[in-house]
């Protein structure tokens, strides 16, 4: 029993079960495509550890049978492994562009599609029982490992990239360093998960019991990365959303277009807000007549700004960002029942003072707990 690769292999399904735990608050708040991909990869995480720890529980009791065990679960981990460095993938493709793109993804699948054909063929995956670790080991065909160096190449590169371009482009700094623990996490879970493997093949041609302690320590170095993720996410789960987004102004008005509230969230060289606000229900009326519909739009958008709507009543409300989000829409959404719950008998009363709701930014940090992370 390889004692050192259970250790790892738990280590491993521990993390990733508590990164999990603190995808679940974001999960259900945002309910975000981005999210799904970052839920999946901890999935895949923790299918990795469990099948890593039974490989290095494994005797050699029953050989055909341990064979065979060792063999599928050997399969399953490249397999999820694959699938781990694809939601890596899908996730900063999301977080930089909104979208995957059809072309770039198409080659990367077709890689990985060439790596799966090829595990199951003949002659490409070898196992054999190691006396030295009391431990089935697994050997790959070069074939198989220039694929996936290519693919792990590919993924790093645009994880690189991703987090470059989007760190760049963000004002906020208590963000970018909670964004920095969380990508960084991801980005040293995959190096390390790929220098782990790669020097461990190398030395493996010189020290055989060297090269494989390298290639059996990916969880752990997979696990590390993870922490500062873990890190990131308990400061803020939701740095993720609001790093690749801009977020303006709220506005809150009346069905003549009076502002009854505002709050700004990034200083900006926009008009005043009352002609924001007019502007923002005559283009809402407008349309609404243009359409021939009784229901106002819930986004309007722009070459940089994205102007989200919710309705309640006479009220409107607008969140001015620079771009449309799930995460603001439900932000916004919740913020509008909350106020107009608060504020009922105010309203029906209002004499055009705006101190009437002055503690209303007390409801933007309930309904936007992300703000004051």
């Amino acid at each position: 029993m390889f004692i050192l690769g259970i250790i790892f292999g738990l280590i491993e399904i521990i993390i990733s079960i508590t990164l999990g735990l603190l995808l679940i608050k974001p999960f259900l708040t945002a309910k975000l495509k981005i999210t799904s991909s970052l839920i999946f990869l901890i999935c895949t995480i923790f299918l990795n550890g469990i099948f890593y720890t039974i490989i290095m529980s494994v005797t050699l009791d029953n050989y055909a049978l341990s064979y065979w065990i060792s063999y599928w679960c050997y399969l399953i981990l490249i397999m999820a492994g694959l699938m781990s460095i694809s939601s890596m993938y899908i996730f900063f493709e999301y977080i930089e562009y909104g979208k995957v793109r059809t072309l770039i993804f198409g080659i990367y699948s077709s890689l990985v599609g060439a790596i799966y054909a090829l595990i199951f063929s003949p002659n490409q995956i070898e196992i054999y029982f190691s006396e030295e670790f009391s431990t089935w080991m697994i050997d790959l065909s070069y074939y198989v490992r220039f694929l996936v160096f290519l693919a792990g190449i590919f993924v790093t590169f645009r994880m690189i990239k991703g987090i470059i371009v989007i760190y760049r482009s963000v004002d906020n700094k208590r963000v970018k360093n909670q964004f920095l623990f969380i990508f960084f996490g991801l980005l040293i879970s995959l190096i390390g998960l790929f220098l782990s493997i790669a020097l461990g093949i190398f030395i493996n041609n010189f020290n055989f019991i060297i090269g494989n302690i390298f290639r059996g320590s990916y969880p752990l170095f997979l696990s590390t990365g993870l922490v500062f993720a873990i890190i990131g996410f308990y400061k803020n789960p939701y740095a993720v959303y609001l790093i690749s987004q801009k977020v303006f102004k709220l506005i809150v008005f009346k069905h003549n277009g009076v502002t009854i509230f505002e709050q700004e969230f990034i200083p900006s060289s926009s008009r005043q807000t009352v002609l924001i606000s007019g502007a923002i229900h005559g283009v809402s009326s407008m349309i609404q007549t243009a359409l021939g519909t009784e229901k106002p739009p819930e986004i309007v958008k722009y070459k940089n700004r994205a102007i989200l709507f919710s309705f309640k009543g006479d009220l409107g409300f607008a969140l001015i960002s620079d771009k449309d989000s799930s995460l603001l829409r439900n932000g916004l959404n919740n913020f509008s029942k909350i106020f107009t719950a608060k504020y009922s008998i105010e309203l029906k009363n209002w004499d055009g003072n705006t101190q009437t709701f002055k503690d209303a930014n007390k409801i933007v940090q309930r309904a936007f707990p992300f703000f004051n992370q």
